[in-house]
């Protein structure tokens, strides 16, 4: 028989290391939701549901103010089923209806077998704004010739100073009229200017067409139940016509040519369009659209259909100072750029081709050592080039960064000489670079070992160019 004082020691034992059961709980979210707007939520298990699933019942504390469904367009109700599937730890996604802006209202989870659960709706106004992949818009800029372009209204979450918060759908069973207001149709039209959000979607299109440069504002007006919105209910919208690319802040020798570009804003139209070049001083740069044309003061370029640009090329005829050209085109803004005139020169490269651009930036290697190594062999002969280049006005070199075709209505007389004819002979020494073209060609044929020096002189004209004018050329046996 057991003492009675040992039978309550193994009571009490058992009742401190027994352990203690509880059920798992369902666990509802809270959200926030606009007046009218619907949020999705789910519920939560702290154990995975049972084999055959799990079904659980939502409630609203107040159906007149905060309702479900199960899809974004479903029938509204204060109650709602759901099957968790087995070993799953989340419902099913649901919709949670806001009808009302203040204030909050309790919704409860029940389950069988499952501690029940509550959560909190808190309501909060809504309103309609503009905005572009769901974030608020509040200016708009385009051209003239840009097309229809689509524009959006959003419902949105508005928090109790009436600041945007983010969008929400619009309640199941529900749809938003919105009116749009366009303060100047002149610059631009839309159409419709009455949209319908409809239930279970956030946002409506519509299409903004604009026909003339200015400004206008577009207005969203609030429906019944929706407030006003502190920002992005008006949409400030600049019409501008479209602009033009031009090459700009370039160089270019005294009876050199450089080649251009432009480019166009926007695409052309169906009847392309037709760009009008102009040079600000014709005594100082003509216009061409072909490297071998003459220069005029004027030039048009047509852009067909569908192409947005277009070349031309820049005549200098002056050395020193700056001088400007225009681009004008119907329904584009005007576009001027500045060309910097510059000496121009001759320098002479071997098989390595024109000086190398090092020359230009480090005095020490422009007047270094320039040539080549040969042998006797070599009887079809080694090239020699001279070329035109713009020189740069601080330093008067030049190298393959700066060479540019001679200008058309210019030709340059290149005049070589070779210090020792002996050591080997150019197969000419006078040679032309036509208008278009940027070098001329000729070869060194070797005679006897040693060394010589070809120089290339500068013509009337030109200006003396102080790298790269000789070539050391050394023959081996």
């Amino acid at each position: 028989m057991i003492p009675n004082w040992q039978r309550t020691a193994i009571v009490a034992s058992a009742i401190v290391f027994s352990p203690v059961l509880r059920a798992a709980r369902l666990i509802p979210e809270n959200v926030t939701v606009g007046q009218h707007l619907a949020i999705v939520a789910t519920i939560a298990l702290d154990e995975p549901a049972p084999a055959g699933g799990l079904k659980l019942t939502l409630a609203s504390s107040d159906p007149d103010l905060v309702r479900f469904t199960a899809t974004p367009g479903g029938a509204a109700s204060p109650s709602l089923d759901l099957l968790v599937h087995a070993g799953y730890r989340n419902s099913p996604e649901f919709y949670i209806q806001g009808h009302g802006k203040a204030g909050s209202v309790n919704y409860t989870a029940t389950a069988p077998g499952f501690a029940g659960g509550t959560g909190t709706v808190t309501l909060s106004p809504s309103g309609v704004i503009f905005a572009r992949s769901g974030a608020g818009l509040s200016q708009f800029r385009t051209t003239t010739g840009a097309g229809k372009q689509e524009l959006a209204v959003y419902s949105v979450l508005l928090d109790p100073q009436l600041n945007v918060m983010h969008p929400q759908p619009v309640a199941s069973g529900q749809s938003v009229s919105v009116e749009v207001t366009n303060s100047d149709k002149t610059v631009a039209a839309i159409e419709p200017s009455r949209l319908t959000i409809q239930s279970g979607n956030a946002h409506a299109s519509l299409e903004f067409q604009p026909l003339s440069a200015g400004e206008t504002v577009l207005s969203v007006t609030a429906p019944h139940g929706f407030s006003s919105p502190t920002q992005f209910a008006t949409l400030a919208v600049t019409v501008i016509k479209p602009g033009m690319g031009l090459t700009d802040e370039i160089s270019i020798g005294r009876d050199l040519q450089a080649h251009g570009t432009l480019t166009l804003g926007e695409v052309a139209g169906a009847q392309g369009v037709t760009v009008t070049l102009t040079s600000s001083d014709p005594a100082k740069l003509l216009l061409s659209t072909s490297p071998t044309e003459p220069g005029l003061k004027q030039i048009t370029i047509p852009v067909p259909p569908g192409g947005f640009n277009g070349s031309f090329y820049l005549h200098a005829l002056a050395g020193s100072g700056h001088v400007t050209y225009r681009a004008t085109a119907l329904g584009f803004r005007d576009r001027e750029a500045t060309v910097a005139l510059t000496p121009s020169g001759l320098v002479i490269g071997g098989p390595q081709g024109p000086p190398d651009e090092a020359e230009l930036l480090n005095k020490e290697i422009a007047e270094g050592p320039h040539g080549f190594v040969t042998n006797m062999s070599e009887r079809d002969g080694t090239v020699v080039s001279a070329y035109s280049v713009q020189l740069d006005p601080a330093t008067l070199r030049g190298a393959d960064l700066t060479v540019q075709a001679v200008r058309p209505g210019a030709t340059v007389a290149v005049v070589l000489t070779n210090s020792d004819p002996a050591v080997g002979k150019l197969r000419e020494s006078r040679l032309v670079i036509p208008p278009g073209k940027s070098s001329a060609v000729t070869y060194f044929v070797p005679g006897a070992p040693g060394m010589t020096k070809v120089a290339v002189a500068t013509p009337d004209g030109y200006t003396q160019a102080r790298n790269s004018t000789s070539l050391s050329i050394t023959v081996r046996q």
